[in-house]
């Protein structure tokens, strides 16, 4: 793996909680990985291959005060800062796991976007 590409900066985001459950918004951590480099809003635009986030707990898993929720990967280090903020805000403390969501969501193809559901 030497063709990896290094990003300039890496962080990792931190919420300040007691031992409880974890619930997140996933929608937030994808907007997130879009303002880091992962994606892109508009046709043209880059991706940086260096950006990503890697999520060290999972919907349900306990956490506690101190332990880091994600690893931010990116060159954009003028941005770092706020994008730990979205990500940390995307995360949810509670005392039950909530229900989770499904893997697929939707189908798009060139009619539209199907409900899974109409899919399977």
């Amino acid at each position: 793996f030497t063709n990896l590409i290094e990003p300039l900066s890496l962080d990792e985001c931190f919420l300040d909680v007691t031992k409880n459950k974890l619930n997140m918004t996933p929608l937030e951590i994808g907007k997130a990985s879009v303002n880091l480099g992962c994606g892109r809003t508009r046709i043209g635009e880059t991706i940086d291959p260096a950006a990503g986030i890697i999520l060290k707990k999972k919907i349900g898993d306990n956490v506690e005060i101190g332990e880091p929720l994600a690893t931010v990967m990116t060159n954009r280090s003028d941005e770092l800062n706020e994008i730990c903020h979205r990500i940390a805000g995307a995360f949810r403390i509670a005392t039950e796991p909530s229900v989770s969501l499904p893997l697929i969501h939707a189908m798009v193809d060139d009619q539209g976007v199907h409900p899974w559901s109409y899919c399977v």
